[in-house]
């Protein structure tokens, strides 16, 4: 939650933030059900100072951020917050602002958030997974059960838990959501193991979806029951529903649940090829689910302009066999690398493609495969 700081010179923004606890209520005694961000730095500060490790994860808003607006035609998305409130009715707080910490200075804490202090986080829908989720959670937990990366003693650094963390999450976000972490700077810091995984199998991936929902808008859905799919079945999605996709009958468009515009001037004919794209692309994520590739697109994962050029990075392939390619809007599958048929191992660790940004427009989703 939020409020009008009481702290004006510690909060430039204005605002305090709390974690409202499982009885808080917007009155009464319970309003008081609150933890100051502030009053948890000092009690993780107490902890490192008797040299407790701490795993701190805040899958809450105002805790990464979003980075692209969600569309308004998409289905509404919750959110991961208990709204705003006030200092009325709240026991005073008292704390040194002259011993003020931060996560950025403990050496023992591990911190995970979903968000900024000025960013929402929605509830996101994981494909085979019934219902929302935070996304960050939902990494996390996956890395508990095995699936981040370790060492031959078993153990998880902090660097593995963070690019699981941050991997998964921007691909079930659609690259929207970006997590914050501390440490970032130190490397013996970030080498540090959070936990060890013993006797522990990776996770099998959950079974993928088998129908695609759509919901119509500024048009007739019946124009949809006539199409024929052509690998993945989909169906108009009932009123309690989710809808993975909405299409925009007036403007021929069509928008993702999460927000994006997937697609701009199609036809209902055009509606199939971009359903079996969106199932693609779900397989895909569960896949890389169970050992994520750090992969990103530079500038930021905007909205980007024809004539723009862009790079698509990836970190920690040394050595390793690479092969890129690009599932465009429409379904079309585009090889971008290697552009031989006989491929060698890269020699850097670093590797970086640029692109430019041309016609058909829509939402494209660059897949890497790594290998040794």
């Amino acid at each position: 939650m939020q409020a009008p700081t009481k702290f004006p010179d510690i909060e430039k923004d204005g605002k305090d933030e709390f974690f409202a606890l499982q009885g808080y209520q917007k009155s009464g005694r319970a309003k008081a059900e609150l933890i100051l961000d502030k009053e948890m730095n000092k009690w993780l500060k107490e902890l490192e100072q008797k040299r407790a490790d701490v795993l701190f994860v805040a899958d809450t808003c105002f805790g990464g951020g979003l980075v692209r607006s969600v569309d308004p035609r998409a289905d509404p998305l919750t959110y991961r917050s208990a709204g705003d409130t006030d200092w009325d009715d709240i026991p005073p707080i008292v704390f040194d602002a002259a011993v003020q910490v931060t996560p950025a200075e403990f050496e023992r804490v591990t911190f995970l958030g979903a968000a900024d202090e000025g960013t929402k986080v929605p509830e996101l829908p994981i494909p085979g997974v019934p219902g929302v989720r935070g996304a960050l959670s939902y990494a996390v937990a996956r890395a508990l059960e095995g699936a981040a990366e370790r060492d031959s003693l078993g153990r998880v650094s902090r660097r593995g838990l963070i690019e699981h963390g941050r991997q998964v999450v921007r691909q079930f976000s659609e690259t929207r959501q970006d997590i914050y972490a501390e440490p970032i700077g130190s490397a013996s810091l970030l080498g540090m193991p959070v936990f060890r995984l013993e006797g522990i199998d990776p996770p099998k991936p959950v079974a993928a979806q088998d129908v695609i929902r759509l919901r119509v808008l500024n048009g007739n859905a019946g124009a949809l029951a006539k199409l024929v799919p052509l690998r993945i079945p989909f169906a108009i999605a009932k009123a309690d529903e989710l809808a993975d996709l909405i299409f925009d009958a007036g403007k021929g468009e069509i928008v993702s649940l999460e927000g994006d515009v997937v697609a701009r001037d199609i036809a209902p004919e055009d509606v199939p090829a971009i359903v079996d794209r969106v199932a693609a692309i779900r397989t895909v994520n569960q896949m890389a689910e169970q050992s994520p590739q750090t992969i990103g697109i530079l500038p930021n994962n905007g909205h980007h302009k024809n004539g723009e050029m862009l790079s698509v990075q990836a970190g920690g392939v040394a050595n390793k066999f690479f092969i890129l390619f690009n599932i465009a809007f429409d379904g079309t599958v585009q090889f971008l690398f290697p552009m031989k048929r006989d491929t060698v191992p890269l020699a850097d660790a670093k590797f970086e493609l640029p692109l430019k940004v041309q016609k058909p427009f829509g939402a494209d989703h660059v897949v890497a495969i790594v290998s040794d």
